[in-house]
């Protein structure tokens, strides 16, 4: 995101281990098979508020947001 001229990036991390087979319904791409750090479900198991606590998108809107309400 460019605000007044600046550059802003905002990044988020979930580290985790992938499976060896597929677990859950939910989700796309790798939900299924991404086991997710001190989780018991994959992504593809959770419900997507819970997803979106630790996931790397969540964090990083998360950050987003932070910024945009210091900005003022």
């Amino acid at each position: 995101m460019i605000i007044d001229g600046n550059e802003n990036l905002f990044n988020g991390e979930c580290h985790g281990e992938i499976t060896s087979e597929k677990m859950g319904n939910d989700g796309f791409g790798y939900d299924p098979i991404f086991l997710p750090q001190n989780s018991k479900l994959t992504f593809a198991q959770m419900e997507k508020f819970e997803k979106g606590l630790i996931s790397h998108r969540g964090i990083s809107v998360r950050k987003l947001i932070e910024f945009l309400n210091n900005k003022n």
